[in-house]
C-alpha cells in the first residue's frame, strides 16, 4: 500500500506570528515519524512529507495526497489541531475513499471529536504493537476491528478494542528509520555545519505539573531505553550528517544516575555532537555537576518550563520544587548555564485563571531567569490532572482548538501580549545579535528575521482576526467560533478544492 506520513501545510496562519512559532528555533524532524515508518516497513511505500518546513500550493498538495492509499496523521496538540481538520476535511470532500489514521496524545483525548470530524482510526497510545497489524488488514481488505489499541465510530457512537500493552522495554521499539527525512529542511542553530535530528531516550514524566498532558497520559511513568540502544541511535545519525541534535525526553535527567552515565557514555564515544534539551530548574540548582557533565558532551541549549514569577502559583500547578527555591536559588543555576555558555529559552504561563493583580507574571523578573524568557497563553485539557479543579472553580474554556492568542481563562490575558511584547522590544538581547558564541547569535538572528518576514506578510482579513483575537472584548467561544466559521465552512473549503 501506498502510505503517506503527513504534518500538514498551515493553511490558517495566525498574525503577527504563527501559532506554533517556537517551531521554527527548534527546529528538528522530531523522531514519531521515522519511528512509524520503521514500524510499517519496507514492504509498502512509506513517504514522508512536512508540510511544517516545507510549503507547497494547494493545487500541489492536493496532487501529493492523491497518490496514497493511507493518510496517517500524529496529533499532539491543540495549537495545530485547526490546520489538521481543514487538510482532514479537505480529504474527505476530495478522496472519501482513503483512509485517515491518527494517534497523539490530543487525538486520543478528543477521540470522538477527531473521529467525527473525518479521522477513520485512532491508533490508542503507542503505535509499535498496533499499527503494523492494522496496515496488514487494510492492504488485505480484512476485518480489524479485532486488532486491539485502536478507536472507531459505529454509528455515531465511540468504540475502542481492548488497549494494547505498553512495551514493557522501550529497546524493543525498532530503530527509527531516518532514510525518509529530507534533514535539509531542518536547523537546531547549535553549529554551522551538519544535519538536525531528534532523540527519545525515555518515554513519559514522573513530575505531577497539573498543566501537561504528558504525565496525564502517560500516568505519571516513564520509561528507558538501555544505554547501547541510545548509544547506538545517535552513531546512526552520524552516518547521515547529523552534527546536532533535540533530546525529546519530557523527563530528562528525572533518573539522574542513569543519565549521568548515559553522558559519560557520549563522551568516551567522542561523536562530537552538540544537542539540546528540557531540564527543570531544581535538576540544575541540585546537581550542578550533572550540568558540567551535558556542556563537555555537547550540550549547548536547554529549555526550562519555570512557568510563572510567582511561587504562589508555581504551587497552584503542582510544579513540585521545593520551597527554599526561589530568585536566589534562580540565579545560582543560571550562572551555572552561563559559565558552560548553555543558552536558557525559559518558558512561561499567561493568563492562568483566578490571578490576582500582585500573582501576574512579571517580564522584568522573567528575564533574569534565562537568555530568551517566552510565553504562552494557558489552555485548559481534559485530562491533564488539574484540569477538573479549574473548571470546577472558574469559568474556563475547553481549547480543543487553540489559538495562541487566546487563554482557557475568561479574562482576556494582557498578560500575554504585554510580556512578549517586551520580549521582543528587550534591547539587552539586540546585544546577542553580535555575540561571538555562534548558538546565540544565530538564534536571535533567526528568531527576529522570521517575526520581521511574518509581520510583514499581513492583509486586511488578517488584520481583522488579529483585533476579534486579541482586542475585541467577546466571549473566548465566541473568538473559536469566528476562526472556525471562517476556516472550517464548507464555503472554505470548496474554494480550497477550486484552486
Amino acid at each position: 500500500m501506498k502510505i503517506l506520513l503527513l504534518n500538514p501545510i498551515d493553511i490558517h496562519i495566525a498574525w503577527p506570528v504563527k501559532n506554533d512559532f517556537a517551531k521554527y528555533l527548534f527546529c528538528n524532524p522530531g523522531v514519531t515519524f521515522p519511528l512509524l515508518a520503521s514500524i510499517i516497513g519496507k514492504k509498502h511505500t512509506v513517504f514522508y512529507f512536512d508540510g511544517f518546513y516545507y510549503q507547497i500550493s494547494i493545487k500541489e498538495y492536493k496532487a501529493l495526497i492523491k497518490q496514497y492509499d493511507i493518510i496517517l496523521l500524529t496529533i499532539v496538540d491543540s495549537l495545530v489541531s485547526l490546520n489538521y481538520e481543514i487538510t482532514i476535511k479537505l480529504i474527505k470532500k476530495l478522496y472519501p475513499e482513503k483512509t485517515i489514521i491518527a494517534g497523539g496524545i490530543h487525538a486520543n483525548i478528543y477521540a470522538k471529536e477527531w473521529l467525527q470530524k473525518g479521522v477513520d482510526i485512532i491508533v490508542k497510545g503507542e503505535a509499535e504493537k498496533s499499527l503494523s497489524p492494522l496496515i496488514e488488514a487494510l492492504e488485505q481488505k480484512s476485518s480489524w476491528q479485532g486488532i486491539n489499541g485502536l478507536m472507531y465510530l459505529e454509528n455515531n457512537v465511540l468504540k475502542e478494542t481492548a488497549s494494547m500493552s505498553l512495551l514493557d522495554n522501550l529497546d524493543d521499539s525498532p530503530m527509527p528509520d531516518w532514510s525518509i527525512v529530507d534533514f535539509k529542511l531542518y536547523n537546531l542553530l547549535l553549529r554551522k555545519k551538519g544535519y538536525s535530528a531528534a532523540i527519545e531516550t525515555s518515554r513519559g514524566c514522573i513530575n505531577g505539573c497539573n498543566f501537561c498532558l504528558v504525565n496525564s497520559f502517560w500516568k505519571k511513568s516513564q520509561r528507558y531505553k538501555s544505554i547501547a540502544r541510545v548509544m547506538d541511535e545517535l552513531k546512526i545519525f552520524k552516518s547521515y550528517g547529523v552534527s546536532q541534535f533535540a533530546m525529546l525526553d519530557d523527563g530528562f535527567a528525572n533518573d539522574i544516575d542513569r543519565d549521568t552515565k548515559l553522558l559519560e557514555e557520549i563522551l568516551i564515544a567522542g561523536l562530537d555532537l552538540f544537542w539540546g534539551c528540557f531540564l527543570r530548574i531544581d535538576t540544575i540548582i541540585d546537581h550542578p555537576k550533572f550540568v558540567d557533565l551535558a556542556a563537555k558532551s555537547g550540550l549547548k541549549r536547554v529549555v526550562i518550563g519555570f512557568e510563572h514569577t510567582n511561587a504562589e502559583i508555581l504551587n497552584r500547578i503542582n510544579k513540585g520544587l521545593n520551597k527554599d527555591i526561589g530568585d536566589v536559588r534562580y540565579a545560582e543555576a543560571i550562572d551555572v548555564l552561563k559559565r558552560k555558555n548553555i543558552f536558557t529559552t525559559g518558558l512561561f504561563i499567561a493568563g492562568y485563571p483566578g490571578l490576582k493583580k500582585h500573582e501576574k507574571l512579571e517580564y522584568n523578573k522573567a528575564r533574569k531567569y534565562c537568555t530568551d524568557a517566552r510565553a504562552g497563553n494557558y489552555k485548559a485539557l481534559p485530562s491533564t490532572f488539574g484540569y477538573n479543579d479549574i473548571s470546577k472553580k472558574f469559568d474556563i474554556e475547553d481549547m480543543f482548538y487553540h489559538d495562541a492568542r487566546l487563554t482557557s481563562a475568561k479574562q482576556a490575558s494582557k498578560e500575554h501580549f504585554i510580556f512578549n511584547l517586551l520580549a521582543t522590544l528587550d534591547p539587552v538581547k539586540y546585544l546577542l545579535l553580535f555575540d561571538f558564541r555562534y548558538h546565540f547569535r544565530q538564534y536571535f538572528h533567526t528568531s527576529l528575521l522570521l517575526l520581521f518576514r511574518q509581520m510583514l506578510n499581513f492583509n486586511f482579513s488578517k488584520i481583522k482576526e488579529f483585533i476579534v483575537m486579541k482586542i475585541l472584548k467577546m466571549p473566548i467561544k465566541d473568538k473559536k467560533q469566528y476562526l472556525i466559521n471562517n476556516y472550517l465552512s464548507e464555503e472554505f473549503i470548496d474554494l480550497l478544492i477550486s484552486k
